[in-house]
């Protein structure tokens, strides 16, 4: 987790006109929040504006904590201030270190994931290529990640129980109910037109969102 000092010196470096009263405020969320991960650059929706997102840790109590810091405070001029990371416009690609430090390289477009019915919401399961040589926590930080990069922190929280990831076994067909990471954001959006970034998400193709 960045201390607050770090994300005010990185805001300063990135826009050395922001004001004090911006800097005072965007202070109080920090610390209304707690040692908080956070996340700056341009907007998903809007890359002519900047954004601040605010890292929920997958915690529902914790992403309504930060929205309610988010709610008391007036809009920034060209700034865009979200409660947990926003869903990226990328390839679904990403490294991540392994054991011995080396970088893996992680293809989300091999993964696959489906709903698993809950008594309240769904499950969403992620399925990894069965070559991934990993361990099974690096394994579930990849699955988060790509989960939170394809339709947003806010919608793995509002709409899904939980994230967890399976191997796929390929001496076994898969079931007709796994879909591909690169569909799944147009997917979910599709079935939930009320999810936040929906209007974005139903033009992903392939992972990048096309404007």
């Amino acid at each position: 987790m960045q201390d607050v000092e770090a994300l005010l010196r990185t805001l300063d470096a990135q826009n050395p006109q922001i004001d004090e009263v911006t800097i005072n405020l965007l202070e109080k969320i920090a610390q209304d929040i707690g040692a908080v991960g956070w996340e700056i650059g341009p907007d998903i929706g809007d890359p002519r504006i900047s954004s601040l997102s605010f890292n929920a840790g997958l915690s529902e109590e914790r992403l309504q904590a930060i929205s309610h810091s988010i709610s008391i405070i007036d809009p920034i001029d060209c700034w865009i201030l979200y409660a947990g990371l926003p869903p990226k416009d990328w390839e679904i690609f990403f490294e991540i270190e392994g054991e011995n430090g080396a970088a893996i390289p992680i293809e989300g477009s091999e993964w696959h994931c489906t709903a698993i019915e809950g008594p309240s919401r769904d499950c969403l399961a992620l399925y990894a290529p069965p070559n991934l040589k990993v361990t099974e926590s690096t394994l579930q930080k990849c699955a988060e990640l790509i989960a939170i990069g394809e339709i947003g922190e806010k919608n793995c929280i509002d709409f899904f129980s939980d994230i967890s990831v399976h191997r796929v076994d390929h001496s076994h067909p898969m079931s007709g109910g796994l879909v591909s990471l690169a569909e799944f954001a147009k997917k979910f959006a599709t079935a939930h037109p009320e999810s936040a970034f929906s209007g974005l998400l139903q033009r992903k193709r392939c992972g990048t969102i096309e404007r």
